[in-house]
């Protein structure tokens, strides 16, 4: 799968993959229903790593989770429910995740979202439909160890 990043704004980016267009250099690892995969920037030969899950709709960086809705309504407003915690209050998304037709939560949500292992998402998206996503993250440590590793970080690895 080719990894493609698309800069959202000066302080983040996502990493979008598709199956239609995407290949990957290196599969460093299958853990639980995730994959971690690894290429090379045509341009510099710097290493980009994601872990993916849920046909590519699902999409975990060191620093971000984001949900794609693209094909099945956009985004219109989003809550979050992590483990067995009450329900965040609905968050609405940036011109960037409207464009992009995805949710990104990185930053503080992101510092959130690492403690736990579970974390439910209700989406009303631009069609007025509801999409309920249920994410395992009962291994994101072991997902963020090898996210963070030399494979990820060192071009000469390849």
């Amino acid at each position: 799968m080719k990894i493609v990043k698309i800069a959202l704004a000066s302080s983040w980016s996502l990493i979008l993959l598709s199956p239609d267009t995407a290949y990957a250099d290196e599969v460093l690892a299958q853990v639980g229903g995730w994959k971690v995969e690894r290429s090379l920037d045509a341009m510099t030969d710097a290493p980009s790593c994601v872990a993916h899950t849920d046909g590519f709709r699902v999409q975990m960086t060191t620093d971000s989770l984001a949900v794609s809705y693209r094909g099945i309504g956009g985004v219109k407003g989003s809550t979050l429910r992590l483990d067995n915690d009450e329900p965040w209050d609905m968050r609405l998304p940036s011109d960037a995740e409207r464009n992009i037709s995805s949710i990104v939560l990185d930053g503080s949500e992101w510092s959130k979202i690492k403690q736990a292992d579970r974390v439910r998402i209700r989406t009303l998206t631009v069609l007025s439909t509801l999409v309920d996503d249920d994410i395992d993250l009962s291994n994101k440590d072991e997902i963020l160890e090898i996210l963070n590793g030399p494979k990820c970080n060192e071009a000469a690895n390849m």
